[in-house]
């Protein structure tokens, strides 16, 4: 496509037409240059594109994108972020789908994307690739690998990076960890600590003592560590999850 633009953009005459105003000015400086130099060395004056390479047509040539139902379209980099990845995801989507043994390797697949795009991106890479990597901190994403295939990274104090896999008690059988437990356990995995409570009043009710904590006694009590619904989308330091 780029060998493409510049073979023709090199061939456009800027002031070919006479309407544009300026082939009149040109044609002067051709008179003029015929006083001064030999007719072999004179060549008639024009303006035309020169110099063009791939990283010139990649910073002229923008997408435009409409976001809504309207017509309306706007610079892509004037977009939301989400929109900006989505974009360039589809990108390399169309690159992989003529490649064979594609990698793909994504770090925060999230970044401003909704939970249901989230979960459409992973899977629609996976088929697209032979070997899909995602680093994530959100819970739609995770749960959308068998544990077999979740790695847990962590960082010691000492600044090592270890990593451990993941074993289900015998208590939680797969069968009820794919119906109604997965989505929870996934945003636990992202906590530091978790709080298994009674039931769901008890998970209902220790965000709002940690939140009045905080306010009562931000010093003893930082809402960098409140406790947060599990109903919540964002990962946080105590996750708290029903029986």
């Amino acid at each position: 496509m780029w060998e493409d633009a510049i073979d023709t953009l090199a061939e456009f005459n800027v002031a070919e037409k006479p309407e544009i105003g300026i082939s009149g000015v040109l044609e002067s400086i051709n008179v003029s240059l015929k006083k001064y130099v030999p007719r072999e060395w004179g060549a008639k004056p024009h303006l035309k594109v020169s110099s063009l390479t791939r990283e010139h047509l990649r910073k002229v040539i923008t997408a435009f994108i409409a976001t809504g139902d309207g017509d309306h379209s706007a610079p892509f980099y004037r977009q939301g972020t989400g929109t900006i990845n989505m974009l360039v995801l589809a990108m390399l989507s169309q690159i992989a789908e003529d490649k064979q043994n594609v990698i793909f390797a994504m770090e925060e697949v999230e970044t401003a994307i909704p939970p249901y795009a989230q979960k459409r991106i992973v899977h629609e890479l996976r088929n697209l690739s032979a070997q899909a990597i995602f680093t994530s901190h959100s819970p739609y994403v995770l749960e959308e690998f068998g544990l077999e295939q979740t790695v847990i990274l962590s960082r010691s104090d000492s600044g090592e990076l270890t990593q451990a896999t993941i074993e289900l008690p015998e208590s939680v059988k797969h069968k009820r960890y794919r119906q109604e437990f997965r989505t929870r356990f996934c945003e636990g995995l992202l906590s530091r600590r978790v709080l298994v409570a009674e039931g769901a009043t008890e998970a209902a009710s220790f965000p709002v003592a940690a939140r009045r904590l905080a306010e009562l006694n931000p010093k003893v009590y930082p809402r960098g560590d409140e406790p947060r619904s599990s109903r919540e989308a964002n990962p946080c330091r105590l996750r708290i999850l029903a029986k």
